[in-house]
C-alpha cells in the first residue's frame, strides 16, 4: 500500500489515503469520495479533479500544480 496525502481545496485539513500500488486511477478517486463521503454525497467520483503538488519531495508552486488525467492504456498523464 501506498500512502498518499490528499485535501480537498477549500475544506478542511489534509488526509491519508492508502491505496495499492497497482490500483487504478478511478479506484483512488474512489477512496477519496468513500472517506469524505459527506463533502462528496452529491459528486461523482469519476469528476474529481487531482493535482500532482508535490514531485521528487519538493512542493510545486501552484502555478506548477499539475493535472493529472488518464490516458490511452489507462496511463497517467500530466506527471
Amino acid at each position: 500500500m501506498i500512502p498518499l496525502n490528499c485535501v480537498i481545496i477549500g475544506v478542511g485539513s489534509p488526509f491519508t489515503v492508502e491505496i495499492d500500488e497497482s490500483a487504478s486511477f478511478y479506484e483512488l478517486k474512489e477512496r477519496i469520495k468513500k472517506m469524505n463521503e459527506i463533502r462528496c454525497r452529491n459528486v461523482d467520483a469519476k469528476t474529481l479533479q487531482l493535482f500532482l503538488a508535490k514531485k521528487d519531495k519538493v512542493w510545486l508552486e501552484s502555478v506548477d500544480a499539475v493535472a493529472l488525467s488518464l490516458g490511452e492504456g489507462g496511463t497517467l498523464q500530466g506527471c
